[in-house]
């Protein structure tokens, strides 16, 4: 009696086989009758059905792989003074615009208000090192390993961007100040073309987000301030590559959420004689964004990943635990020194809420920063200022990923203060980021557990560096 496999001459697909193993050594991606060839291996007809749901979970989670976020992810831009010196001391300094690192600094400062414009501009490039996809054979077959097709090399992945900030205290009797600020701390975009090799890996890759701040500090003394703030964080995500198991490149598979979380965090400011000494604590926060994942290209056959299907996903931001200090040398130099503990193994990636897949830990580990800096009166009304920052990645390895490149990198900043008014205050400044060469290294499964199953293995280097600019400007009342 002749056996037929899942409705199928076990001929006819051993013949499709061929022919996808053609195809794919051809173009490096296989047409959708292929694949639904594929995943009628010999299940039937409900096993199928189990199949495509499983399917379905599987893509959606692979879909959102988290990419390997780091020095990157966090974005400090929220004040040109702290960008001329490189964040070297911006605990330990007093104002509005240190409202971030120090929930104490509006203590000894008054009523200000302060507002930053920060503009990022990368020069980036990434190059295939040997990307592989590999693809399992129907009926328990052998896997088989092909390259990634594709222009081999990516100019300007890293996308530029803009950064704003705004802060204001209000004093509240002799020994109170309430104060409220909005930054952009974390984020990233960039953006592959869909002829690249990497268009698998990430396509289009975005997160922003917005921190409001609300403050109060209590000066204790003449010397010593305690404040602390609620954080109310917005999280907006989209994270969009092409499928590497169907056909056209105008397919999408997006995932896209949005939401809000909470955190808090604590400080004191004080100064002994000269030195002013500032210490603070920054919660870490647990978003869950609500959204959808929206698949387009998917074959008819598996309708049950076709469409739009609502989506969660949940990520942490790290805690941050800083210390800083200034020293007045004399009544025209300032120097500054500035520690930061990242507690990036908070963060484990993006987990989706989809069945049958699990995310596993992806090593990130916790990094100190270090940065020195120094300010300095040129002359009446006009203070020029310089720093240097090193900031190890997280990743493990230093390997990082398409979606957020990042690596070590040394921060060099120069600016300026300007008295325009005594109670008017203008900053300037300008930073050079450098970050150590990048290599890329990120793995994903789609469809785990089911006959598309399909690894795709990403290997590069790339190369990044930025220039910040920053304008900044606070009035004092």
């Amino acid at each position: 009696m002749k056996r037929v496999v899942g409705g199928r001459d076990p001929a006819a697909v051993d013949a499709a086989t061929r022919e996808l193993l053609d195809l794919l050594r051809e173009a490096g991606n296989p047409p959708r009758s292929i694949a639904v060839e594929l995943l009628a291996d010999g299940t039937g007809g409900a096993d199928m059905a189990q199949g495509s749901r499983r399917a379905a979970a599987a893509l959606a989670v692979s879909l959102a792989a988290s990419p390997a976020l780091a020095g990157g992810f966090y974005t400090p831009e929220a004040s040109a003074r702290a960008v001329g010196r490189a964040f070297s001391s911006e605990a330990a300094d007093s104002g509005a615009a240190s409202l971030w690192w120090n929930p104490a600094s509006i203590g000894p400062s008054g009523g200000e208000i302060a507002g930053d414009l920060s503009a990022i501009v990368a020069d980036s490039q990434a190059d295939d090192g040997g990307s592989t996809l590999t693809r399992f054979l129907p009926r328990g077959g052998p896997a088989f390993t092909i390259p990634v097709r594709g222009e081999p090399r990516v100019f300007g992945p890293v996308d530029n961007a803009w950064l704003a900030s705004a802060a204001a205290a209000v004093p509240v009797g002799d020994r109170f100040v309430l104060g409220m600020s909005a930054t952009q701390p974390f984020g990233f975009t960039t953006n592959y073309p869909v002829t690249s090799w990497a268009r698998f890996g990430a396509a289009k890759s975005r997160l922003d987000t917005v921190d409001v701040q609300a403050t109060a500090a209590w000066r204790i003394n003449g010397r010593w301030t305690l404040g602390a703030s609620a954080d109310a964080q917005y999280a907006d995500l989209r994270l969009t590559r092409l499928p590497f198991i169907f056909g056209p490149t105008e397919d999408r598979l997006e995932t896209s959420g949005d939401g809000w979380a909470w955190g808090w965090s604590a400080g004191v400011l004080g100064r002994v004689g000269d030195v002013h000494l500032g210490v603070s604590y920054r919660s870490s926060l647990d978003h869950e964004l609500k959204g959808d994942f929206a698949f387009s290209g998917v074959p008819r056959e598996l309708s049950v990943t076709s469409g739009t299907r609502p989506a969660r996903i949940a990520f942490s931001t790290p805690w941050i635990a800083t210390a800083a200090v200034r020293w007045a040398v004399d009544d025209k130099a300032t120097l500054g020194l500035q520690l930061q503990r990242f507690g990036w193994s908070e963060f484990e990636g993006f987990d989706v809420d989809a069945d049958f897949v699990e995310d596993g830990d992806k090593g990130f580990t916790d990094t100190t920063s270090v940065a020195f800096g120094v300010d300095y009166v040129l002359s009446p009304g006009v203070t020029g200022r310089a720093g240097v920052q090193y900031d190890p990645t997280p990743t493990s390895g230093g390997i990082t990923s398409l979606q957020a490149p990042d690596a070590d990198r040394w921060a060099f900043g120069l600016g300026a203060g300007f008295t325009v008014q005594p109670a008017f205050l203008v900053d300037v400044s300008v930073a050079y980021v450098a970050f150590d060469d990048l290599e890329i290294d990120a793995t994903t499964v789609s469809f785990g557990s089911t006959p598309l199953q399909a690894t795709l293995d990403m290997r590069g280097e790339g190369d990044l560096d930025e220039v910040l600019m920053s304008v900044g400007a606070s009035w004092r009342f």
